[in-house]
């Protein structure tokens, strides 16, 4: 059981209540996008877009024509399905730029710059898409540089997890293309998100249960309690990163 696959993402949007996969549902997503601007015209990339529910709620809400991406097909074929008037493309970051190249404004990353396994390679494939001047905003799970050493650390799925060290994220931003402008420290919502998270999965208890089996929703209880615990303990946080294209 991988909560990053589609069934996972399934678990999660049923007890998000839409196709999101990141902390914060719609409300981080304003938090994320209010600061940048709104142009019907602009081009957008969504990297890692999963079941397509943040691109979908982007483009609505005005900011852009949305592109999405994402390495695991299924859920690229239910975005297709959910979404029709948006593109979505199978495709590893590392490779992004065969979407199209210099063609974006903005590209975003919710909660899945800590999956890339190789991470200056990603920003240098990103940074390939993006129009000189474009904007990059990352947001995702911070390391104060306990996380290993936590349960949550070394619990198996998370082996191959690279939350964001901000003590690092300068140099590498500007080893790959971009300069950093911004890091906004949110590790009190994070607290928030997750802690109500946690919850909801308790409370839906029947539901999820029905749609996706005990052991899923077993899976998924403990592993979002260590998650919430992890937070409160100070072993992990949230940022929001704003970079430009060099």
């Amino acid at each position: 059981m991988r909560l990053n696959s589609y069934e996972g993402k399934r678990l999660l949007a049923l007890a998000r209540g839409g196709d999101y996969a990141h902390a914060g549902e719609t409300e981080s997503i304003d938090l994320v996008w209010n600061p940048l601007p709104k142009n019907p015209t602009q081009k957008i990339l969504d990297a890692g877009c999963g079941r397509g529910g943040t691109a979908a709620y982007i483009h609505r809400a005005g900011w852009g024509q949305v592109t999405g991406f994402d390495i695991e097909s299924e859920s690229i074929v239910r975005a297709r399905e959910t979404y029709p008037g948006i593109t979505f493309d199978v495709c590893p970051v590392e490779q992004c730029e065969s979407i199209g190249a210099a063609a974006f404004g903005i590209i975003c990353c919710f909660n899945s710059f800590y999956a890339f396994s190789d991470q200056p390679a990603a920003l240098r494939a990103l940074a390939h898409t993006a129009k000189p001047g474009g904007k990059l905003a990352i947001f995702d799970y911070t390391d104060p540089g306990s996380f290993k050493d936590s349960p949550l650390g070394r619990h198996v799925e998370l082996l191959h997890w690279h939350p964001l060290i901000l003590t690092s994220i300068g140099p590498m931003l500007s080893d790959t293309g971009w300069s950093l402008e911004t890091i906004q420290d949110i590790t009190p919502e994070y607290t928030r998100w997750y802690k109500n998270f946690a919850s909801r999965i308790h409370e839906l208890k029947p539901k999820l249960i029905e749609e996706c089996g005990l052991e899923t929703w077993t899976y998924a209880s403990n592993f979002y309690d260590m998650m919430h615990d992890t937070l409160l303990t100070a072993h992990m946080g949230g940022a929001i990163i704003y970079a430009s294209r060099q």
